[in-house]
């Protein structure tokens, strides 16, 4: 039987076009009964259907399960007379599915009557997921521009042709829309300046972080950080891509923080005059009348007058010592880390020496051991200042009643940092003091003459540089500060 012949054809050369053609076709009676497949249909979509396609069975045995009852509502509709299109999604497996667009023609005899229907099948799964992918990109891209601070905008020649959310509220407009219909100048404060980014714009193809004062929609101006590129299309037409950022605040802030910078600047430059008398004007007249006290010393006297010198003594060392510590603070506050070769022995004995003549320095024995096999790199004042307060504490603090009082400096100089040890057998710190001894003004002993900025400074000095110190002590039984400074190599 040739089925062929049981369609409304009107000749063989009409049959001859339809199998030429590179579609996937069958004719379908209303029942779903396949009357012709296209050889294309029969080649491409056999591996869509659960089972072979063929002249004289149904269609709805090879149909997926799902979509029988909707395919045949479908042909149903068609055969009364509609013509339907429609995209299908198909599930192969868990790994794979297709989409197809299929269409429903119902084919009329000459009479009019319809006697049966044209099914066609094309498989849309690449553009279907191109779709998707645009769709998706589309989806974030409007999210991003929706939702980003910045003004985003695109324009051509003839004028602004698309914006976001954040460039209309940023120039003041209620909608995108009412943006769209404003001409571009409106949008500058100086037209000049326009003409001018144009025409760099346009020789240079892009520019960046352009400062640009722009007019909101009430007349208000701000300035903005303008970035903009060139860019062509197919028909080789010009676009001008960009963003704004209102850097109005940062402005204001950055003007701001300069005039307080030059206030502190003026403040700094009255500090470091006020140190200079510190160290010169103040300390001078100090060392005068101490030398002064000294002399009395060895004149004729009777007990009430050395007990006034001796008095006058404590208060006025009492005094340099106070100002020898703020000059050591403001130094280290305000000057930056000096990064130069170290011999910590050098500095140690420089020290020692310079200590030598402080009252009961000669009954201390001096221990230093220093291993220093590589080159290390630090500030030499700084270490200076750590290690002449931590070593006039020891001295200052010795006891008395010791057989021998003993001071140790030890240190090990590492690639990467300087471990040092001072340790001494004095009168010890009490157990309540220990934690506070590092506070500025604490002063864990109010017998002894002291700023009590000593161990503060020396704390503030050690993390200048990048360390840390630890303090143990034992009360009569002595104390000891490990620290350990950075190689700034």
């Amino acid at each position: 039987m040739d089925h062929f012949n049981t369609i409304p054809f009107p000749d063989i050369v009409f049959k001859s076009l339809i199998e030429s053609l590179n579609s996937s076709m069958a004719m379908l009676d209303p029942e779903g009964l396949i009357l012709y497949l296209t050889p294309y249909m029969q080649k491409r979509t056999l591996s869509v259907f659960q089972k072979e396609l063929k002249i004289g069975g149904y269609i709805t045995d090879a149909v997926p399960e799902y979509l029988k009852e909707k395919f045949l509502e479908t042909l149903e509709k068609a055969t009364s007379g509609e013509t339907i299109k429609n995209e299908r999604q198909i599930v192969l497996n868990a790994d794979k599915t297709l989409w197809f667009s299929t269409s429903y023609i119902p084919i009329r005899n000459a009479k009019g009557a319809i006697e049966c229907v044209a099914f066609t099948v094309e498989e849309i799964t690449e553009q279907k997921q191109s779709e998707i992918k645009v769709r998706r990109n589309e989806q974030m891209l409007k999210g991003i521009t929706h939702n980003i601070r910045e003004g985003i905008y695109r324009s051509n020649t003839k004028g602004v042709i698309y914006v976001n959310q954040s460039f209309a509220d940023m120039f003041g407009y209620a909608s995108i829309e009412e943006v769209l219909k404003t001409p571009s100048p409106i949008f500058y404060a100086n037209p000049i300046q326009r003409e001018e980014l144009l025409k760099v714009l346009l020789e240079k193809g892009e520019y960046l972080d352009v400062e640009v004062v722009f007019r909101r929609k009430d007349g208000s101006t701000f300035v903005g950080l303008l970035n903009s590129m060139v860019s062509r299309d197919e028909g080789d037409e010009i676009y001008f891509d960009g963003s704004i950022r209102d850097i109005t605040k940062e402005k204001k802030y950055k003007a701001e923080i300069e005039s307080k910078n030059e206030e502190l600047k003026r403040l700094n430059e009255a500090l470091d005059q006020f140190v200079y008398s510190a160290s010169h004007d103040i300390r001078a007249p100090l060392a005068s009348a101490i030398g002064l006290i000294e002399l009395m010393k060895y004149e004729e006297k009777n007990a009430q007058m050395t007990e006034y010198t001796h008095l006058m003594e404590k208060s006025l060392k009492r005094l340099d010592s106070f100002i020898r510590d703020m000059i050591d603070y403001s130094r280290n506050t305000r000057l930056e880390v000096f990064r130069e070769e170290v011999n910590l022995r050098e500095i140690i004995d420089q020290v020692i020496e310079t200590q030598a003549y402080s009252e009961h320095a000669e009954k201390i024995e001096k221990i230093v051991e220093v291993e220093q096999s590589v080159v290390f790199f630090s500030d030499t004042r700084r270490l200076y200042i750590i290690l002449n307060n931590l070593i006039s504490n020891a001295i200052r603090y010795h006891n008395p009643y010791a057989e021998q009082p003993i001071l140790k400096i030890i240190a090990r100089v590492d690639s990467k940092k300087a471990h040092i040890l001072v340790s001494d057998n004095g009168i010890g710190i009490a157990d309540e003091h220990l934690e506070k001894v590092f506070n500025m003004f604490y002063r864990a002993n109010s017998t002894k003459v002291g700023s009590g900025l000593g161990l503060y400074i020396v704390k503030e000095t050690v993390q200048k540089l990048g360390g840390s110190i630890k303090v143990t002590s034992q009360l009569g039984e002595g104390t000891t500060f490990v620290i350990e400074i950075e190689n700034l190599e």
